[in-house]
């Protein structure tokens, strides 16, 4: 394995699979007052705000249109408990996306993009690592 850092930190598997970890903030995001918590709940379309005025929601709703679901395309979304917060995961067949959100932490996610792992590589290396 290789890893690569930058904005965030590659891994990079010789069979070319890898993920990528990063951390997002509310003023990243364009919305400095933003509650990043609420990220993950509506991207992976968790809670339904289509009828929402909130700027932040409709944004992540455009995610949720044009990243999550033609992008990731999940056959599942979970959400696992963490020692700090919640975790989310979208699965999909080829590409996976999973953030992590702390409870006590509002402007900030951390987001796991993965490319090529099966699920069960995922869960051992990933998901196990963070709970």
């Amino acid at each position: 394995m290789t890893i690569i850092g930058g904005k965030g930190l590659s891994f990079l598997y010789p069979n070319q699979a890898h993920f990528y970890v990063e951390t997002v903030t509310a003023e990243q995001s364009g919305y400095p007052d933003a509650d990043m918590r609420q990220w993950p709940v509506y991207v992976f379309g968790l809670k339904d705000g289509t009828e929402s005025s909130n700027a932040f929601i409709r944004d992540l709703l455009k995610t949720k249109r044009f990243g999550v679901d033609k992008q990731i395309n999940p056959d599942v979304v979970r959400v696992f408990s963490t020692s700090t917060g919640k975790g989310f995961w979208a699965f999909g067949e080829e590409k996976s996306l999973i953030v992590l959100t702390e409870e006590d932490n509002r402007s900030s996610i951390t987001l796991i993009n993965v490319t090529g792992l099966p699920e069960q590589t995922i869960e051992d290396m990933i998901i196990k690592g963070v709970i």
